[in-house]
């Protein structure tokens, strides 16, 4: 049905807006410095 598909563009769009936000400011973070299980160089 259409819903399916405007609910599919609609989270490619966002994971795509995420991904470029990511790239655009690295300075932003969405979790703590010692809240992150991953380490900082990554």
């Amino acid at each position: 049905g259409w819903r399916s598909g405007w609910l599919l563009y609609i989270g490619l769009a966002l994971m795509f807006g995420v991904s470029i936000w990511d790239l655009v400011s690295p300075a932003h973070r969405r979790c703590g410095p010692d809240a992150c299980p991953t380490p900082p160089n990554q």
